[in-house]
Order: structure tokens, then sequence, then C-alpha cells
């Protein structure tokens, strides 16, 4: 699907990704954000540990999102709390931030969980 693209690390933004593409994950519900997530997870054969993905939740009413207003601001959030992703990708698509940028923080999600193994 994405040409050009590590599984987890090294490219941000896919090569030949258009904006008009599917998202990664499908972000209805946290239901149907866990079960993309483990679909992508199975489909790349990542090793993620288990508890983080248990871990994920929806913060969405969360004050703290508010005061998010950049994609580096949610870029570090992300990182340091990926039990929060959902939420955090969540608000960062409905305050605008572009697709490219969605999947960016997607990236930086896969690598947390992925991290929290070593």
């Amino acid at each position: 699907m994405f040409a050009g693209v590590f599984a987890i690390g090294g490219c941000t933004i896919p090569q030949g990704y258009t904006p008009d593409e599917a998202p990664r994950f499908n972000y209805n519900s946290i239901e149907d954000f866990k079960k993309s997530l483990n679909n992508h997870i199975d489909e790349w054969a990542l090793s993620v540990d288990n508890e983080v993905i248990e871990c994920i939740e929806d913060f969405s009413g969360s004050s703290d999102n508010k005061n998010l207003q950049s994609f580096n601001d949610y870029d570090l959030r992300i990182a340091s709390n990926p039990c929060e992703a959902y939420s955090l990708i969540k608000t960062a698509n409905d305050q605008g931030l572009r697709d490219t940028e969605i999947f960016a923080l997607e990236q930086t999600f896969l690598r947390a969980i992925s991290n929290s193994l070593r």
C-alpha cells in the first residue's frame, strides 16, 4: 500500500503517498482504532508490547489536549505518552493538521510502542 516506507522507522512520509488515501488507522472509536492497530501490527509482523496497546484509552476530553497547537507539540506528546495516541491524533486531525502530518504522528506512535521493548 505505501511503497517505499520502512515498517517502523526511517521515512515519515511514504513515497507515492497522496492525501486522499485511506488513513492507516480507524479513528471512529477506540475499539475500531485498536482493531486497525492490531491488523497493522499483524500485517507488518511488528513486535510491540501488548501492555502499551492495552493502555490506549480515549482521552479526548482531556483539557491538556487543547493546549497542543503545532505538529511538534503532538509529536513530542505521543512519543512520551503512546497510550494517549488515539486521542491526540484525533484532536490533531480535528485541528486541521495535514494528512502527511497525521501519518508522521502515526509513525511516532509506532516507534514509541516498538521502543518500549528495548
